[in-house]
């Protein structure tokens, strides 16, 4: 046997032993998570023939707090170690776990430091609208492709739908304020089915969201959108509406 054949066959066993440590270290995550939740995730919920367990049924009330928008206590900092823990067991509930697409709209509004921070930015080298939407009687603008969006927590509720992201962001808002992201996340970065949050959100809400949960900070590469009246503000043509 020469030295390339003995090289082949050291890489071959190489590989061979990463592969058998990953399949037994996935046996063992599957296995842990079996012990933690069952065979069914939240199966109680989802009319199941299984009991939950005790970590199953706090893991669940945290997950409808955040829905609900209503954190109990501790809410944030438990709520992430709750999201991590379930982050661990994506292979074992994919149906439950596994986002259905990484393709998400998020609605918010702009404070004044950024619309004034637009507004200077525009005087100083005037920028074009690259693209519009309309839903129902508003109207929203694509003014950046680029944008670095952060976020005030680090868990996040994004949306399937950019309808639903609009709904979000006139809630409560100010038409003037009301701004759209939209971008193409890695997918690890992102935890549950939205149609299983839609599920839960029918169950506390009454209606549909289409929540995906995002787990990060910074978000760079955003689309941003603007409402039609904020885009006025940025331009300094306000009374033209």
């Amino acid at each position: 046997m020469n030295k390339l054949e003995k090289e082949y066959l050291r890489l071959a066993k190489a590989a061979l032993d990463e592969a058998v440590y990953e399949a037994l270290l996935q046996e063992k995550v599957t296995s842990d998570c079996a012990k933690k939740f069952g065979d069914w995730l939240f199966g109680e919920f989802r009319k199941k023939k299984e009991k939950d367990t005790d970590i199953e049924n706090n893991y669940f009330e945290y997950l409808v707090s955040f829905i609900e928008g209503s954190f109990m206590k501790d809410g944030k900092t438990k709520l992430l170690t709750v999201l991590k823990d379930l982050k661990k067991c994506m292979e074992s509930y994919p149906d439950i776990l596994q986002p259905n697409t990484n393709n998400l709209w998020r609605g918010s509004s702009l404070d004044t430091k950024t619309i004034n921070s637009l507004r200077n930015k525009y005087k100083k080298q005037p920028f074009s609208i690259i693209n519009k939407m309309k839903f129902g009687i508003s109207l929203f603008y694509l003014i950046d492709e680029n944008w670095v969006y952060s976020p005030k927590s680090v868990v996040q509720s994004w949306s399937t739908k950019s309808e639903s992201a609009v709904s979000f962001s006139l809630t409560n808002r100010w038409y003037h304020e009301a701004a759209l992201y939209n971008t193409k996340f890695n997918k690890n970065e992102l935890l549950f089915n939205s149609k299983f949050l839609n599920l839960m959100a029918k169950a506390s809400l009454g209606n549909e969201e289409n929540e995906i949960i995002r787990i990060g900070k910074k978000v760079n590469g955003c689309k941003l959108w603007v409402h039609e009246l904020l885009w006025y503000e940025i331009i300094g043509e306000v009374d033209k509406k």
